[in-house]
This record gives structure tokens, C-alpha cells and sequence, in this order.
């Protein structure tokens, strides 16, 4: 829906960020985490938080359904975000 609206407002593209969801991050933030707190509940707090990242592939599927004709382009950025690009033609 915010990319749907964004297309209607914007001039030119739409810019958005999703953290990564890759196996770096299920492998070593939520270990990081849990013991920079000694915490079980971030532990899985950190989990629940990977879980709502997308894909590349959802990211660009969402766009793809929100804009049709729009150019669309995602890049894993440092450290663990994911870039959205839209541009409107």
C-alpha cells in the first residue's frame, strides 16, 4: 500500500530498507545479542525480528504487485539492510 501511494505522490522513485534476511543474521545476531545481555528473552525477540525481514525475492515480488511498470532494483547494503529502489516512469 505504501508503495502503491508512494507512486501516486512521488516524482520520481520511492527508496526503502528491510534489514537482511540472510543466514548471517539467523547464525550470529541473535548469539551476539544474547550474550552482549545474557537474556533468553532477546534472544528471541532478535529471532521474532529476523522472521519480518524479507527476501530480495519477497521485496521484489511486493513492488512488482504494488507498481507493475516501475523499475525496480534491490541491493544487499553493509552491514544487514536491504536497499529498495523504485523508479516511477
Amino acid at each position: 500500500m505504501m508503495i502503491a501511494q508512494a507512486e501516486r505522490i512521488a516524482t520520481t522513485a520511492f527508496v526503502g530498507f528491510d534489514g537482511y534476511r540472510g543466514p548471517l543474521f539467523f547464525s550470529c545476531v541473535p548469539l551476539i545479542m544474547f550474550f552482549m545481555t545474557l537474556s533468553p528473552s532477546v534472544l528471541h525477540d532478535t529471532i521474532l525480528s529476523g522472521c519480518k525481514f524479507k527476501s530480495e525475492f519477497e521485496l521484489e515480488l511486493i513492488s512488482r504487485i504494488a507498481v507493475p511498470d516501475a523499475q525496480v532494483s534491490i541491493k544487499e547494503s553493509f552491514p544487514g539492510v536491504s536497499v529498495l529502489s523504485i523508479r516511477f516512469d
